[in-house]
């Protein structure tokens, strides 16, 4: 399967919910040196993130932040 950039673009963007990991390869399918359909979608799926003021971090940072948000009975400040 290599489906388009548009596709791979609508299908992230249409089911993104707040706190999503968007995991994408860019392999196209060849040993070729052409971009691959994900790598073209990225902008897009990029710039509609920003549009709708979601902000890209890291994996550790999105799990310090719900560590900070849902209090663990474990954590020693917890209260």
């Amino acid at each position: 399967r290599n489906p388009a950039a548009s596709k791979i673009s609508r299908y992230i963007t249409k089911g993104v919910k707040p706190g999503n990991i968007i995991l994408l390869h860019d392999w196209n399918g060849s040993e070729s040196s052409q971009t691959s359909q994900t790598v073209k979608a990225l902008e897009s799926i990029m710039r509609y993130l920003y549009r709708n003021d979601y902000e890209c971090v890291t994996v550790s940072e999105m799990l310090y932040r719900s560590i900070k948000i849902i209090p663990s009975p474990f954590d020693p400040f917890y209260q």
